[in-house]
């Protein structure tokens, strides 16, 4: 997405893409670890089972149970009789769904796996539904015990149980298991190769809005839609997520948002697929739960706009159609700065990929909006908001009543200003951008008024004293920029005084400092239920 942008005005300046790419994949699972502990505690927790089934056994209370009797209860799963496996298998469930740190290696230390992947294909009902409840919560652990589990051969019978069971409860538990699975991308292409996506899209289609299952279809398509997907994948993919988008359950739209914004998050290549998304008619309704109540739906959703109006200019104008400028407006003044941020990159964004639609970002008022967000937000979104005015001012340059009408709207100003801050990319940016307006200056000067209007304008509110501090900065790009800045539209007026400026000597430090400003920090998006 942002490979133009850093084009624009990151170029050569220590930004390494996968670098990048990694750091949003794992910003992206910071945000989404929020709720894990929930969903995990949600699922181990499920009762799809009536504990009447059970009303002739004594109630089990598990925080009795001791590490040290998991011995003793394997030997029940080892029985020839199934009521003992039953009751076994059951204990071992309700270790692994009631304690607070499951003993998932102990469990797994008394070798009782393959007998419960066994267990999947048993004529019980009950015992197919304890096993599988049972490895699901195996399969929420590290990847040490997820390899434990597809070792005994787990991965097939589930695919087989989602081609073969009628049982919905077994089903569930089959389809939480696959997404445990495929929490870690290293799992990701043997699930694929299982055949498992064709199975989940299939159960999708047979199933109707309400059903119980699509929660947990949703966050197992979300992890498979993080890693790279030939196309026909992709083509399935995008259409079992514009079907579940339209759903009214928070959980569906937040899993539905994130899978389709790693699915246009692919900077290489990847216009055929943000096409696809588009295709398949849900950009409306993606800009609609841009103002979702929800933070959880709400954010992804920015992100998945993003990510395609960082596409070819057609996709663009596909998000612009949906009114999403006067909904950007609202967001830039949201409560939440993660909100205003997002929305200052779409502006971005916009503004380079539809240069015909700045005249449509000034005429909403927006540009006001993002002058006072570099006045009074937060760094992070300061940051935002001048990479946005940057933008807009560098591609209005070939419509010069709208880029007169932008600069008139006072952007030096709060320009000028943040050449204080200590992120050279930002003053570097800044300076780039202030060159183009004085371009524009010398360009438009009259016969009657041979005055560059905004070099004098920089000069009476301080600016040529910062651009001229400039010069002795260590960072090398930064100081030959602002000395051309002085020599070409100040020179005049600063060798009045300075009488040894034709023989000052430049400092250079050929020790280039890295740019003190890292990047967000991302974690991998993993999700296990």
């Amino acid at each position: 997405m942002q490979v133009q942008r850093r084009k624009s005005f990151k170029t050569n300046r220590l930004f390494d893409f996968d670098q990048l790419f990694q750091n949003r994949q794992r910003r992206n699972v910071e945000i989404r670890r929020q709720l894990r502990e929930e969903i995990i505690s949600k699922h181990r927790n499920l009762s799809p089972l009536k504990e009447k089934s059970f009303s002739n056994e004594p109630k089990l209370i598990v925080r009795n149970l001791k590490i040290e009797n998991l011995s003793e209860i394997a030997q029940g799963i080892y029985s020839n009789h199934v009521e003992k496996q039953l009751i076994s298998m059951r204990k071992f469930r309700k270790l692994l769904a009631e304690e607070r740190v499951p003993p998932i290696q102990q469990i797994i230390d008394t070798g009782v796996i393959p007998k419960f992947v066994e267990f999947l294909q048993s004529n019980s009902q009950l015992l197919k539904i304890e096993s599988s409840w049972a490895l699901t919560n195996i399969l929420a652990g590290n990847i040490e015990h997820i390899k434990v589990v597809i070792d005994s051969g787990a991965l097939p019978i589930f695919v087989q149980l989602l081609q073969n069971e009628n049982s919905n409860e077994i089903k569930e538990h089959a389809i939480w298991a696959i997404g445990n699975i495929s929490s870690d991308e290293m799992f990701c292409d043997m699930v694929f190769c299982s055949g498992a996506l064709e199975s989940l899209l299939n159960i999708l289609n047979q199933i109707d809005e309400n059903s119980s299952l699509i929660p947990t279809l949703a966050r197992t398509i979300c992890n498979l839609c993080r890693v790279k997907v030939s196309e026909d994948e992709w083509y399935w993919l995008s259409l079992a997520l514009s079907r579940m988008i339209y759903s009214d359950d928070d959980d569906v739209l937040y899993s539905t948002c994130w899978a389709l914004s790693y699915l246009s998050d692919r900077e290489i290549d990847c216009n055929q697929q943000k096409h696809s998304i588009i295709n398949t008619g849900i950009c409306p309704r993606l800009v609609e739960l841009m103002i979702h109540k929800n933070f959880n739906v709400q954010f992804p959703a920015l992100k998945c706009v993003k990510n395609i109006s960082a596409g070819s200019h057609d996709q663009t104008q596909a998000i612009l159609h949906c009114q999403a400028l006067k909904i950007l407006r609202d967001l830039l003044v949201s409560t939440k700065c993660s909100i205003r941020k997002e929305a200052c990159l779409i502006v971005s964004t916009i503004a380079k990929r539809a240069v015909n639609q700045i005249q449509a970002i000034v005429d909403a008022g927006i540009i006001p909006l993002l002058i006072n967000l570099i006045r009074n937000s937060d760094f992070k979104t300061k940051k935002e908001a001048i990479w946005a005015i940057c933008n807009i001012i560098k591609y209005s340059y070939s419509q010069p009543n709208s880029f007169r009408q932008i600069i008139n709207l006072g952007c030096i100003q709060p320009m000028i200003d943040m050449l204080d801050c200590k992120d050279t990319e930002i003053i570097l940016t800044i300076l780039e951008v202030i060159q183009i307006i004085l371009k524009f200056g010398e360009f438009a000067k009259t016969p009657n008024n041979r005055d560059n209007e905004y070099s004098l304008y920089i000069e009476e509110i301080g600016g040529k004293e910062k651009i001229y501090d400039l010069q002795y900065h260590k960072k090398d790009e930064i100081y030959h920029i602002a000395y051309d800045i002085i020599d070409k539209y100040f020179g005049d007026g600063f060798e009045e005084g300075f009488e040894e400026v034709n023989n000052f000597t430049f400092r250079h430090n050929n020790n280039n400092n890295n740019n003190p400003f890292t990047g967000f920090q991302f974690f991998k998006t993993t999700y296990s239920f």
